[in-house]
């Protein structure tokens, strides 16, 4: 999906500074793709859920901390992590949209259909669709 594309293509580019490498870095870069939407977005979800935007904040920076991403990369992309937790966040705690399809037909989401959900997302967060909702403050 051209939004996961542009948040992959985003997080190499951003990664993608010339410094010394060592090989297992190199592997959890090429991994970091797959990290994010596993680990960030849906197993995410249940602190989401559970403790609200604030706990999966501090969750989301400490994966980033764990997997020795860059300072620059960590303030890069914490802004997306901020606004995804507030998308999910106001459809986890909306008990309506937790049983029927949003409007634009995507299922209630979970952590089987929040890929749906984060192609949505990224797609209206690159494309400036977000501005003023879920911005950082």
């Amino acid at each position: 999906p051209e939004g996961l594309q542009t948040m992959s293509g985003s997080i190499a580019e951003s990664l993608a500074a010339p410094v010394d490498v060592e090989e297992p870095l190199m592997l959890k870069m090429k991994c970091l793709p797959y990290m994010v939407r596993t680990f960030g977005i849906r197993n995410g979800l249940a602190i989401l859920e559970k403790s609200g935007s604030e706990a999966y904040d501090r969750y989301t920076m400490n994966l980033f901390k764990t997997w020795g991403v860059s300072h620059a990369a960590m303030e890069q992309w914490q802004p997306f992590f901020h606004a995804w937790g507030l998308y999910a966040r106001d459809l986890l705690g909306n008990d309506q949209a937790k049983s029927t399809p949003s409007s634009n037909g995507i299922p209630a989401l979970s952590t089987d259909t929040y890929l749906d959900h984060l192609d949505h997302f990224s797609n209206l967060y690159y494309a400036g669709g977000l501005k003023g909702k879920y911005d950082s403050s």
